[in-house]
């Protein structure tokens, strides 16, 4: 088997929102811009696009942005303004919190020569299941598709990892998650990671942003290479141990944050419940 790794990057902008009843039940949609001369040489068709940042507006409802779906269901992308041709997509993260997004979304023609427009339209409370179809983004040409996470995103899953391990301790200890959450978040060991406390593990809202199966390939494919390389990954062989017995738990369609559940089985302690705070 054959396997071809290539990275073309589109550059493009995406248009102020329109907010009204659209005929598909949206209520938000807007234009997004695929500069041409990012394009080379010819116009491809069919090529997958790739559409990744944090979007205020692409956050749930309740974190100030304007989506329904805690898991970005009621996100969709068209190739006409009307929203009735809908393109294949692939949402390979979400996270309703900030609007951090991550799809592929298979572009019908994509020209070289002018600018091509697709939409995207959001915020649809009647929508309750997954509108993806990443089989019809990537065709029968590939022999195989790999999303690979970028070596911050795996130092990331290890700082997790051991932030989650002190906070289990520190439960365990006798002392409030809150309050460890504000003496550390006070401290250099603010970081991303630690917001999951009041977000996520505390609240026990473990919808998935980045589900713990995507999560489990993408160490795998990870620590391999660095096996390969002889690359030392001690932080993030433990947090692959962590999110192995997440998967084998049956929580692989979970967000990562899930994994505490497991730290808290090992340790013999549960973080105390308590509501969602930013």
């Amino acid at each position: 088997m054959t396997v071809v790794f290539a990275l073309i990057w589109v550059g493009m902008s995406v248009s102020p929102a329109a907010a009204q009843s659209w005929s598909n039940g949206y209520v938000f949609r807007r234009a997004i811009t695929i500069d041409h001369t990012k394009v080379p040489n010819t116009d491809q068709s069919n090529f997958p696009v790739l559409i990744s940042g944090t979007y205020s507006y692409l956050a749930t409802a309740p974190n100030g942005g304007d989506v329904t779906s805690l898991s970005g269901y009621d996100i969709i992308f068209t190739s006409d303004a009307a929203g009735t041709t809908v393109l294949p997509d692939e949402r390979e993260s979400y996270n309703y919190f900030t609007g951090a997004v991550l799809f592929w979304v298979k572009a019908p023609t994509l020209s070289h020569t002018t600018d091509t427009v697709i939409y995207m339209f959001y915020g649809n409370g009647s929508i309750t299941t997954d509108q993806s179809n990443k089989m019809g983004v990537w065709d029968a040409n590939y022999k195989g598709v790999w999303h690979l996470a970028n070596g911050t995103q795996n130092r990331f899953k290890g700082l997790f990892a051991a932030m989650m391990e002190g906070l289990a301790l520190g439960v365990k200890a006798g002392l409030d998650p809150m309050t460890i959450y504000e003496v550390v978040k006070a401290s250099s060991g603010g970081s991303k990671a630690l917001e999951r406390i009041p977000r996520a593990i505390v609240p026990r809202e473990f919808e998935p942003g980045f589900k713990v199966a995507l999560m489990n390939k993408d160490l795998e494919t990870f620590t391999a290479i660095a096996k390969d390389l002889r690359v030392p990954v001690a932080f993030v062989n433990v947090a692959q141990r962590y999110e192995q017995m997440a998967l084998a738990a049956g929580l692989g369609e979970q967000d990562t944050s899930v994994v505490m559940t497991v730290i808290e089985r090992l340790s013999a302690v549960q973080v105390p419940r308590g509501p969602a705070t930013q």
